[in-house]
């Protein structure tokens, strides 16, 4: 595993030259961004220190060092399939590239990882697997990470007893053998402003802090819990993810489907905190911002971390 690309994206020399941030593309945002984001965006914004303006140099900035931190991780990925090669084990090795998520970048005026648009939830999943699969096929198929367990396990010739996996086999999805209709998600957080409790002790303080996702191939669907909201939005038409159609009679069908099909999930789960009997979200106070733009700045210190400098601080 490798942590970049990762803020603040401090990529070794020459590979800080790779990408030149006056040729950088600038962020997605779209002309109603800001009614697409969710309370979690605008904390992450607030405590990353990015919402009180926006400087465009900046922005370029951050993407080409962000490009030039993917480009140094291919480039050691890339002596690593060098020497499976050389030492003979590339056609009998089974690889599986993929990541945790993504970044804003400055996309929707929000940055940070903490959304289910597809600049953050959207991530790569390239899998080879000499034998079974043929090289440079591509699959327009829903996947998710709850996948990479069982097809591990299928490449190994081995299984999981101990409990039902969530994921299916990459490879029967590729060949059209395994077939859903969509993936899910759920991000919850604890924001600054709200403590330090387990949320795995309290489920419902966990739902009430939660976004939810359900992705099919034509359709994405968004729950936030802090803002009682659903978004829907049409991958085919609107690919950048602009424009929301939750609020719009002629998309109630695949809105109904998604949630009906994400509310599934959730039960099938255990994860009920957010919902109601019939099956409805669970109504959960509001949040919202301070006015005062100095709160809920984040600080990167942690009990563990050890701030003494001989000579600057005391013991």
């Amino acid at each position: 595993s490798f942590i970049h690309p990762h803020p603040p994206f401090a990529v070794p020399n020459p590979w800080h030259k790779l990408y030149r941030a006056p040729l950088m593309p600038l962020p997605n945002v779209p002309p109603d961004s800001e009614a697409l984001l969710t309370y979690i965006n605008r904390l992450q914004s607030r405590y990353k220190y990015r919402d009180q303006g926006t400087d465009r140099n900046l922005l370029r900035c951050l993407k080409a060092y962000y490009y030039a931190s993917i480009s140094f991780v291919d480039a050691q990925i890339g002596r690593i399939l060098a020497t499976l090669e050389a030492t003979g084990q590339l056609d009998r090795t089974v690889i599986l590239f993929t990541s945790d998520h993504g970044e804003l970048l400055g996309d929707y005026n929000a940055f940070g990882k903490r959304s289910m648009h597809d600049a953050c939830a959207r991530i790569p999943m390239l899998l080879s697997w000499p034998g079974r699969l043929a090289g440079g096929q591509v699959c327009n198929a829903p996947v998710s990470l709850v996948d990479v367990a069982p097809t591990l396990c299928a490449a190994a010739g081995t299984r999981i007893g101990s409990h039902a996996l969530d994921g299916l086999d990459l490879a029967s999805i590729a060949e059209g053998t395994a077939r859903r209709e969509a993936v899910f998600a759920q991000h919850a957080v604890i924001p600054p402003v709200a403590g330090a409790r387990d949320l795995h002790d309290h489920p419902e303080s966990r739902a009430a802090l939660s976004t939810y996702m359900a992705v099919s191939r034509d359709w994405k669907y968004v729950y936030s819990a802090t803002d009682h909201r659903e978004f829907l939005f049409d991958r085919r038409s609107d690919p950048a993810e602009t424009r929301n159609r939750a609020g719009l009679g002629l998309c109630r069908e695949p809105l109904q489907a998604l949630r009906a099909a994400l509310v599934e999930e959730l039960r099938a789960a255990g994860e009920t905190g957010g919902l109601q009997p019939d099956g409805s979200w669970r109504e959960f106070p509001r949040l919202a911002l301070s006015p005062d733009p100095d709160a809920h700045l984040l600080v990167q210190d942690h009990p563990w971390a050890d701030t003494r400098i001989p000579g600057y601080t005391n013991p």
